[in-house]
């Protein structure tokens, strides 16, 4: 296994303020005009979604896999030296459901980024914030391409949801990659105080088979609902579904995710938790050592170990229960990265065994975001296909206008 050393910031200088303005500028320019040039590739597509649903499909997969592309540019332009540290199994599965901690609003970027890397990044769907979907033409992009984006009030999103992840688990020939973060929310002192409050409650009124998680000090609770109806949806259901837990018609593989920023910002120590140091602005204005080295990611496959038909046949407050021991486990696992820098090397107090995994987190794979020459071609692609558009819809006008 690769040792990864403590990282100790080369320099803790700031960039001028051209440099910032500069970076932050190609940061945003590059993400607007991409998009932009997307979003009316498919609208001008839309027809095809009539047409022939799956061709619609096919072309927005390719405009996230664009999108990854561009990312990948632009961190290896902007931030080349940040380093993506993985442990665990991150075998990557045609079909699979990856749940996550949230620590920051660039979580979902170093995800695709490794998704990017791993080949897994064509049947990219996020799970996001209703709100998320009205910014311009990257939040359009993403509601062309499949995005869920929910209220976080179930009894708005729940009809919703439910269609959403019916039509998903249909299109088995389609490749998927869903993400979901079921905490909803940063992690940040309001939050952590209402985690505790609200177990202090439920310390107090719950029935004593009851499981109660000890107070989180690195996470904040999971909702149960979101994440249990992408089961219910996505895998089989029935009693005649295969004692393996293999699906028949939605996903392949149930991962656990743990993400963590490294230099770590201890919030429980400064105050300053991941969500104020690591942003889109400082990491991609400043983007210096100091600032941001590695993002360090741990694979749990649970369905390597708890089968799908078993989590099903759970009830709601077994689910709850199953997902609230796995987020005391990670919240441990969260700890452990804040002192080490790492998740390798991580041993658990035998909770482990009960939240449905198994073996250590070695090895250790060390990625480095390096575009490849097509994904420099995938990006310009998109911008000269919209000016052959353009030119020839403007020949054709011409061309009328003379007859």
């Amino acid at each position: 296994m690769p040792i990864i050393e403590e990282a100790v910031p080369k320099t803790t200088k700031k960039r001028s303020p051209v440099s910032y303005v500069f970076r932050l500028s190609f940061f945003l320019l590059a993400g607007l005009f991409t998009s932009a040039t997307l979003s009316l590739l498919l609208v001008l597509a839309l027809p095809l979604a009539l047409v022939y649903p799956p061709a619609f499909r096919f072309f927005a997969r390719q405009s996230v896999k664009a999108m990854a592309s561009l990312a990948a540019i632009v961190s290896y332009v902007l931030i080349r030296n940040v380093e993506i540290v993985v442990t665990g199994d991150s075998t990557p599965s045609f079909r699979q459901l990856w749940f996550c901690n949230h620590q920051t609003f660039l979580d979902w970027w170093f995800l695709g980024l490794y998704a990017w890397h791993q080949g897994s990044i064509d049947g990219l769907t996020i799970i996001l914030m209703d709100m998320l979907k009205y910014i311009p033409f990257a939040g359009w992009l993403a509601w062309f391409a499949g995005f869920i984006f929910l209220k976080q009030k179930w009894a708005l999103d729940q009809a919703k949801f439910k269609r959403s992840l019916t039509a998903i688990a249909k299109r088995r020939k389609d490749p998927l990659l869903l993400l979901i973060f079921p905490e909803g929310l940063l992690v940040h002192p309001k939050n952590l105080n209402s985690a505790k409050e609200f177990l202090e409650k439920q310390r107090l009124e719950a029935r004593p088979d009851t499981y109660i998680p000890k107070d989180p000090k690195h996470v904040i609770l999971p909702r149960s609902k979101g994440l249990r109806t992408c089961i219910q949806q996505l895998c089989p259901v029935s009693s005649s579904a295969s004692e393996s837990g293999e699906s028949q018609d939605g996903i392949d593989a149930l991962v656990d995710v743990t993400l963590g920023y490294w230099p770590s910002s201890r919030g429980f120590e400064t105050g300053i938790y991941p969500h104020d140091a690591v942003t889109p602005f400082s990491v991609f204005g400043e983007g210096t050592e100091a600032l941001l080295t590695r993002v360090c990611l741990d694979f749990r496959n649970v369905s390597a170990t708890t089968n799908f038909l078993t989590l099903n046949q759970m009830s709601d407050g077994e689910f709850d229960g199953w997902l609230k021991k796995r987020w005391e486990f990670k919240d441990d696992l969260m700890g452990y990265f804040h002192e080490n820098g790492r998740f390798g090397g991580f041993e658990s107090n035998g909770e482990i065994e009960e939240v449905g995994t198994t073996g250590s987190v070695d090895p250790t794979i060390v990625v480095r975001i390096v575009p490849r020459l097509m994904d420099y071609v995938r990006v310009l692609s998109c911008f000269l296909a919209l000016w052959s558009i353009v030119a020839g819809a403007t020949v054709l006008g011409v061309y009328v206008r003379l007859q």
